[in-house]
C-alpha cells in the first residue's frame, strides 16, 4: 500500500508541476503581448502634449519658411487644411497627412512639415513618453 501511495504522490506532483508551468507560460505570454499592444497605441489625449523644441511659434516659423506655393500652386481664395502627424516616443514625426479642399494645397502643406528641422518633446501619459497624434490646422488666403 505504501508503494501505491508513493506512485500516487508522484503523479500528483507531476500534475501540479505541469499546471504551474502552464500558468507561468500563460502569464509570461500575456505580459509580452500586453506590453507590445501598449507600445503601438497612438494617443489623442495625453497628460502632457507633444511640443516642438522652442515651442509652437518656432514650429510655425519653420512651416512658413518651408511653405512655398509660388511655382506649384495656382489658386486664389481661402484654403484650409488639417495636417496630422504622429510624434513618437523619441520625438520623431511620421505619418504626415493633410485633409482639405485642395490636393495641391494639401501636398504643399505636407512637404513643408516634412522639411522642418528639429525635434519634438514627446507626449507623456502617467510620466511615460508615448506616441501621440498632433493636429495642425491651417488657413491661408491667396490673392491674385
Amino acid at each position: 500500500m505504501t508503494l501505491e501511495l508513493n506512485c500516487s504522490n508522484e503523479y500528483l506532483w507531476k500534475k501540479i508541476t505541469m499546471k504551474k508551468l502552464l500558468l507561468l507560460f500563460v502569464l509570461l505570454f500575456s505580459i509580452a503581448a500586453f506590453s507590445q499592444e501598449t507600445k503601438d497605441i497612438i494617443y489623442d489625449k495625453t497628460d502632457v502634449a507633444a511640443e516642438y523644441e522652442g515651442g509652437i511659434n518656432k514650429f510655425r516659423e519653420g512651416f512658413q519658411k518651408n511653405f512655398d506655393p509660388k511655382n506649384s500652386f495656382k489658386g486664389t481664395g481661402t484654403y484650409q487644411t488639417l495636417i496630422t502627424f504622429i510624434v513618437d516616443e523619441n520625438g520623431i514625426i511620421s505619418q504626415v497627412f493633410a485633409t482639405g479642399n485642395n490636393d495641391s494645397f494639401n501636398n504643399l502643406a505636407i512637404n513643408a512639415i516634412k522639411k522642418i528641422k528639429g525635434k519634438w518633446n514627446p507626449a507623456k501619459v502617467n510620466g511615460n513618453r508615448v506616441k501621440s497624434r498632433f493636429k495642425f490646422p491651417m488657413t491661408m488666403n491667396f490673392m491674385n
